[in-house]
Parts: C-alpha cells; structure tokens; sequence
C-alpha cells in the first residue's frame, strides 16, 4: 500500500482527503498513510537495495521530497522509544 503510492507520485493532499471519507476506503486510505508517514520517519527498507535497486531509488527520492516537504512526523520523547 504504501510502496504504491509512494511510486505513484501521488500527492499527499489525495491520500489526506481519502482519509476524511468514510468505510472501507478512508480506513484504508488511513492504513496507507501511517505507512507511509513510518518510511518516511524511517527510510525505506535496505533489503530493497540487492532485491530491486530500481524500487529502493524511486522510494528513496520521494521520501526525500516528502521530508523536505515538511512530512517527517515529530518526535516525541518516551512514546516512541
């Protein structure tokens, strides 16, 4: 789920507006993003890089565009540790 939208450039303001919907779709769309907020805060994962280089790039550089973006969730001491 993430890994598609994340290849699909896709911007986030869709992902956020099919996250205000309701049933099936929003909880979905609600899944996806903690997904995509998790690689974001933790990079795509480094297996990634022997099995499919070319997806670990593509992950890579939105992640990259989505931190500079101002996506990276915050930190909150003793919650996350």
């Amino acid at each position: 789920m993430a890994t598609t939208f994340l290849c699909s450039n896709e911007p986030m303001s869709q992902l956020l507006e099919r996250c205000a919907q309701t049933g099936v779709e929003g909880r979905g769309s609600r899944v996806t993003l903690a997904c995509v907020l998790l690689m974001v805060k933790n990079d795509a994962p480094q297996d990634l890089v022997l099995v499919d280089p070319q997806l670990y790039r593509s992950l890579r550089e939105r992640i990259t565009d989505l931190r500079v973006g101002g996506w990276v969730p915050p930190y909150r001491p003793g919650i996350e540790d």
